[in-house]
């Protein structure tokens, strides 16, 4: 065989032995990368230049891939994932970004606990967990950054009272609808530097809880208030860190106590309803 036909030969067997996973990322969209191999995700990282990375596609990792992402510079995103374990989760901990993990739709506690434990107050995106058992909402008081939890609509007193301890940059419940007036005051009592809340009613008592919160508060899903619970609001220490609704009804000496405490409230904001009397 002539010899360039014979080194064409065996470049070509070279190229075949090579493994699949051990393509360069070069011409790749990491998003549309469905695996991930320990050498691509260290070449991708080291493209990366701050920019961050979404990796939308992957539906599962293993903890030597999860270490080298974790050295991302800039926001992560991982919402292909269906599930997290636990030696996946703790390879993230020193991942010090913006963690999007939004297709999760449940956790285990010690997964919740690693992320919890991650080394600096990068946001954490959970929008898609529809509860938050004690156990997971324990393990994730501890993070020092903001905790979003779009999809979470009831909280039990129990995973409120494990949130009471959180000290982080925020926490987002914007699709919270169901909670009782003891939980909601031990979840206002939380060091935070705010609160989203998607309830639709205050009670007085948890009115005055959320009015006292030191952070900024966001009444998002907040229908209507009584006189008695914008009193409760108006305690708030800067009033333009309290946000209620425009839509929000309530009488004008409500709207009026409001404004007097430096709350934005509408010029006519709709008048609350009063309900008749059951005989």
């Amino acid at each position: 065989m002539p010899r360039h036909l014979a080194t064409a030969f065996l470049l070509f067997l070279a190229s075949a032995a090579m493994p699949i996973g051990a393509a360069s990322t070069d011409e790749i969209d990491p998003a549309t990368l469905t695996t991930l191999t320990v050498e691509q995700a260290r070449e991708i990282v080291a493209k990366n230049d701050g920019k961050g990375l979404d990796l939308r596609s992957l539906t599962s990792i293993s903890p030597a891939v999860a270490a080298e992402l974790a050295k991302t510079q800039g926001d992560l995103r991982l919402n292909g994932l269906k599930e997290l374990p636990p030696d996946v989760a703790e390879a993230f901990t020193p991942f010090a970004g913006h963690f999007r993990l939004e297709g999760l739709e449940e956790i285990s506690p010690e997964a919740a606990a690693a992320l919890g434990r991650r080394k600096r107050g990068g946001h954490l995106y959970l929008s898609r967990l529809k509860t938050l058992p004690p156990a997971v909402a324990k393990g994730l008081a501890v993070h020092r950054g903001g905790l979003y939890f779009h999809r979470v609509g009831s909280l039990s007193d129990e995973a409120a009272a494990e949130l009471e301890s959180y000290r982080g940059y925020g926490l987002c419940f914007g699709g919270l609808r169901e909670i009782s007036e003891q939980g909601l005051i031990t979840l206002a009592h939380h060091k935070g530097n705010w609160l989203l809340l998607g309830v639709e009613t205050l009670t007085d008592d948890a009115a005055a809880a959320v009015g006292k919160h030191k952070g900024t508060i966001k009444l998002v899903g907040l229908k209507s208030l009584s006189d008695k619970a914008a009193q409760g609001l108006a305690l708030h220490e800067r009033g333009h860190g309290l946000h209620i609704p425009k839509t929000t009804a309530m009488s004008a000496e409500a709207a009026a106590t409001l404004r007097a405490a430096g709350i934005v409230v509408p010029e006519k904001p709709p008048a609350a309803q009063v309900q008749p009397l059951v005989r």
